[in-house]
């Protein structure tokens, strides 16, 4: 005897149980329990982030933290009633629905058998007697969606059928043996919506994507042509023409560099000086080209000493454009770095984009494949799909 031909001696003896109201079916109450804790988490992370803040005030009083505080809180307080209420429109009723179903009507043993087609409102599933022949047509098309796991096995699996004929949107809760799935009956109508629904999805999905990589690709192509510019004046800044300057500032700074996803902090020597180009007093801070801030102090500290506050430097500049100017000519090297990073950044997420606008394209033949086939293989019995 399997696990469900015991429940269903069980509820045999007991077969028009009523909802008590207040009372949850067993097999609902991780998922009610998880849809409370969810709010809770939701409301804690508001919570969470503005006394974040208040902390932060606390030890360092900015009038710019308590703006950027009040600013936070209401996105995050926003988005928590959005979610909020997203759970509570969707979510819940179903819950709710299904518990109602399981509490008071008594289940009917079938078969469910996966299309393999997935909707807008979960995956569409053959639901025949379970002493019916393979070739027998089906009891129902239903739209499901689980409650368990993420994705419905491809297998057909025994499973008792919760459904009030007198209900007018069809919805019926389905029990395996470790999941519970809530849907409804399906009609060819609503089938053919669905998919509708599922192109115009992918589609939009797909437009998002390309209108993304078209924007990435703009920014890329202009942080490619600063590259660019950077190595064609690092290579001519070897043959500026240099005047006589005066460093009027220098120190280290603290700044943070990209690591990967993340960023840490790193150290950068930041110089100021003046010169003199027919008679015209100009300043600059160029170190030299691409100069970039690294993780070790001591190397922003050297080259801070290096540039003393009242020492005289020679400053190379822009013949064309004096106002141009800088105190280590030449490190096409380090710009010609900083140009392959932006490369393999380009091509990296170009390659993702790509990657995923292709994911999308074969999950929609896919769908497309297995579609075709239920199809045919209802139309034998008179379905249409």
């Amino acid at each position: 005897m399997t696990r469900n031909e015991e429940k269903m001696k069980g509820r045999d003896q007991d077969p028009y149980r009523q909802n008590k109201g207040d009372e949850i079916h067993p097999k609902l109450r991780p998922m009610m329990r998880v849809f409370t804790v969810m709010r809770w988490v939701f409301l804690g992370t508001v919570l969470g982030i503005a006394g974040m803040f208040l902390l932060l005030y606390l030890r360092k009083p900015d009038p710019t933290l308590l703006i950027m505080a009040g600013v936070v809180s209401v996105v995050t307080l926003a988005l928590f009633l959005v979610m909020d209420r997203v759970l509570l429109a969707t979510l819940k009723p179903r819950l709710e629905r299904t518990n109602r179903l399981m509490l008071s009507i008594r289940p009917e043993p079938m078969r469910m058998h996966p299309t393999g087609v997935s909707g807008v409102q979960g995956y569409l599933v053959e639901l025949k007697s379970r002493n019916a022949p393979d070739d027998a047509p089906p009891w129902g098309i239903a739209s499901i969606a689980t409650s368990g796991r993420r994705y419905l096995s491809r297998k057909p699996q025994d499973v008792l059928i919760y459904h009030d004929p007198a209900d007018s949107k069809r919805s019926l809760a389905v029990e395996g043996d470790t999941n519970v799935y809530w849907g409804a009956l399906t009609t060819p109508a609503d089938r053919e919506a669905s998919w509708r629904q599922v192109n115009s999805v992918m589609l939009l999905a797909a437009a998002v994507l390309l209108v993304l990589g078209v924007g990435f690709f703009m920014l890329m192509d202009t942080r490619l042509n600063n590259a660019r510019e950077n190595v064609r004046l690092a290579e001519e800044s070897a043959h500026w023409p240099s005047v006589r300057g005066v460093v009027t500032e220098s120190s280290v700074q603290e700044t943070r560099i990209r690591q990967g996803r993340n960023s840490v902090r790193g150290y950068k020597a930041d110089v100021a000086y003046g010169y003199v180009v027919d008679g015209k007093n100009l300043t600059g801070s160029r170190i030299h080209f691409c100069y970039a801030p690294s993780r070790s102090v001591d190397h922003a500290e050297t080259m801070a000493a290096r540039y003393a506050p009242g020492a005289g430097i020679p400053v190379a500049y822009n013949p064309e454009a004096p106002a141009m100017s800088v105190l280590e000519a030449g490190f096409a090297d380090a710009c010609l770095a900083a140009q392959e990073d932006v490369w393999q950044e380009m091509l990296l997420i170009g390659a993702l984009i790509v990657l995923t606008i292709g994911a999308l394209l074969l999950v929609y033949l896919w769908q497309q494949k297995k579609r075709v086939q239920a199809a045919r293989r209802l139309a034998r019995y008179g379905i249409r799909f």
